[in-house]
């Protein structure tokens, strides 16, 4: 049985179609000096008492709020800790992968969706 062609690509965003998303964190760590450790403990617990559902997942398919996804993080941080910063921060130090998106825009002119 042949391959039937390929009608489409589905891409991940960060990381992917971005610079590796540690860079963005590590400079959130920088700029609050809260550890790389302490965010992803707290996205754990975040995860656990939801039932599972990582936060940062949640929030990537759209299924939760920015805002929802700082709350819960916030709550698993405790202290009295505000992440008001991390948006900004986060995306000021993601960078565009111009290969990888070069590379969609060709696959895109040769017919193919995204």
């Amino acid at each position: 049985m042949s391959a039937r062609p390929a009608r489409a690509v589905i891409s991940d965003f960060g990381g992917v179609l971005t610079s590796p998303l540690i860079e963005s964190f590590a400079a959130y760590q920088h700029d609050s000096g809260i550890s790389l450790e302490a965010l992803g403990q707290a996205m754990g617990r975040a995860a656990e008492a939801s039932g599972g559902a990582h936060p940062l997942f949640e929030l990537e398919k759209g299924l939760i709020s920015e805002s929802e996804f700082l709350r819960r993080l916030e709550a698993e941080l405790g202290d009295g800790i505000k992440l008001d910063r991390l948006r900004h921060v986060y995306f000021e130090h993601l960078q565009p992968n111009e290969a990888m998106i070069d590379r969609m825009r060709d696959l895109g002119a040769r017919g193919l969706r995204m």
